[in-house]
Parts: structure tokens; sequence; C-alpha cells
């Protein structure tokens, strides 16, 4: 049986901002880092996979938080993943107060890339059953994932009356 798994962590001086929280940034570092010792230890790391040429490529990433720890706090990171697709898989994150209250959530997507020919893996067609018996499809998810934004060729760029997660990168 599939379990959601906790990582804990305490946000150290290195990772604050000038308001002495975590940096985005910092939050992110951790996030991927546990999606990738997570994935180590349910059997599909990185290291696993580059020996037979794939690798894990993160495709979209929405991160919602309504709180950053401070210095010196505790904090956990919950991750599981609900979603295998044909190229891609869903993995999601919950970032808590060592209480369980609720820093923030995010959602991710990932695709799995044969390193050699740099096309994604089928992932449904994936030896030993893939990763069916590492989903946790019915945990519920208290974010809207990634979309995307499809533009007609008359259509403005921008619509200042809509707003909502993309694909696009406005930085």
């Amino acid at each position: 049986m599939a379990e959601i798994t906790t990582y804990n962590f305490r946000i150290v001086p290195q990772d604050v901002d000038f308001t002495l929280r975590a940096s985005a940034s910092s939050i992110i570092s951790y996030m991927l880092n546990v999606a990738g010792i997570d994935a180590d230890n349910k059997g599909f790391g990185v290291e696993r996979l580059q020996s037979n040429s794939y690798t894990w490529v993160l495709s979209r990433l929405v991160i919602d938080m309504e709180n950053m720890p401070r210095v010196n706090e505790d904090y956990c990171i919950e991750t599981w993943v609900t979603k295998v697709y044909r190229q891609f898989t869903d993995r999601h994150f919950d970032i808590l107060a060592p209480d369980g209250t609720p820093y923030g959530q995010a959602t991710s997507i990932w695709a799995l890339i044969n390193i050699e020919t740099r096309q994604p893996a089928d992932l449904t067609k994936l030896p030993d059953g893939g990763f069916g018996d590492v989903m946790i499809p019915e945990r519920e998810i208290h974010i809207k994932g990634p979309g995307r934004l499809r533009l007609s060729k008359d259509a403005p760029l921008i619509d200042t009356h809509k707003a909502g997660y993309s694909d696009l990168d406005i930085n």
C-alpha cells in the first residue's frame, strides 16, 4: 500500500530573506530535493533511471503559500504521486508546521525523458508495472494544477479580465 511520505526540516539562516522568513527559492529547492529523495526511496529515482538512459524533467510547478516558516522554525513537506498519464506524472506537496497547520501546497508535473533520444518515455508501458503501487489518487488536493493558455490567432496576448495558472513563463 502506498503512503504519503513526510520529510522534516528546519529553516536555517541561509534559507531566509530580509523578513527572516523562508525565501521562495529555498522552499522550492527543498520541495525538488524531496521529490528526488522520495523517488529514490520508491525505486524510480534518477540514479536508477540514468543507468537505463532516462531522467526526470520538471515540466510545471504551481505553489500556493499562505505563510512562510521563520528562521529556526521546524516544518515538514509531505509528498505523494496521484496520477500517471502517458507522458507525465503528477506529484503533490503539502508544506506544514509541526502542529499540522498548512504553510502552503504545491503541485508539479514531471516527464520521464530518454537521455539519448531526448524523447519522453511512455509511462504507461514501464516495466514492473510502473508506478501503480506508489500512487495515492484518493488524497485530496487543495490547489489547482497548472493549465495551458490557448490563444486564438485574433485574441489579444493578455486578457486583463482573466487570470490563472499557465505554462507560460512571464519573468
